[in-house]
């Protein structure tokens, strides 16, 4: 099935992408400034799955950023949507037929460290698996993070209010309660997101370089005692697009 996707997105392209980024929820207008676009929808590649939430587009966005090749998944898929773990990594498999090296993988995640600012990003040097669906798989930083990505760290982190940490997946679609909070906190992570372990781990195991991105959207329950709702979570994201957006074309520049 895989390779059947791939024939059909080679049909209606002319660009050979070497970076794939995965933007996460109200992070897409990242591809308005991508130049000599080209878009496939997913619906028009015949038995692919589709984006279902609210600020996932599910269109591919292909083009030239800094004269690299991108391609951009523009809406991802989560298990709470009913699909399963391969599906949730299908991007990355599509990135890696089509030749890119790189995955930038973004996310929206709520925020379990007070101190933090809401609309700031994390880099993810850490991945924890609270699904439970399987053994808790972990990759820490000296997997994750390669020594080109730590350059790109230390060459940002003077211009950009950037964080490192451990992201927290989670099934979802709820949100998390005040007691499970605490207690995955305590266990190390600093934010938590119902998606991106799964691409993560897909990349790493291609060998490819992996950058994956945080912006805070939301304080998590418990830290904060306003309750969370997904527009909430938008209205943040959607302030902090210019400094996202800035911040990728900074690290495509040093890849």
């Amino acid at each position: 099935m895989l390779n059947n996707y791939i024939e059909q997105i080679k049909s209606k392209i002319n660009i050979s992408p070497t970076i794939g980024l995965v933007l996460g929820s109200g992070l897409g207008n990242f591809v308005d400034s991508i130049q000599n676009k080209e878009v496939i929808f997913y619906n028009e590649i015949n038995g692919y799955p589709l984006s279902t939430v609210k600020g996932h587009d599910g269109k591919f966005v292909l083009g030239t950023i800094e004269n690299q090749n991108v391609i951009c998944a523009q809406g991802r898929f989560h298990l709470y949507e009913g699909y399963d773990r391969n599906k949730t990594e299908l991007p990355i498999d599509i990135f890696k037929k089509l030749g890119c090296n790189t995955s930038i993988i973004t996310n929206a995640a709520g925020c379990m460290n007070e101190s933090w600012k809401l609309g700031e990003f994390m880099f993810i040097n850490k991945c924890m698996d609270f699904t439970f669906l399987k053994k808790n798989y972990v990759i820490n930083n000296d997997k994750l993070v390669n020594a080109k990505v730590k350059s790109i760290y230390e060459d940002l982190k003077n211009y950009y209010s950037i964080y490192q940490g451990a992201y927290s997946w989670v099934t979802g679609p709820t949100y998390e309660t005040p007691s499970e909070i605490k207690i995955i906190k305590k266990m190390g992570g600093d934010v938590i997101g119902m998606s991106t372990l799964p691409e993560l781990v897909k990349a790493y195991e291609y060998g490819m370089n992996v950058i994956g991105i945080s912006c805070l959207s939301n304080y998590a329950s418990g830290i904060s005692n306003e309750q969370l709702t997904h527009n909430d979570v938008l209205n943040v994201v959607s302030k902090s697009n210019k400094n996202f957006s800035n911040l990728l074309f900074d690290i495509i520049k040093l890849i």
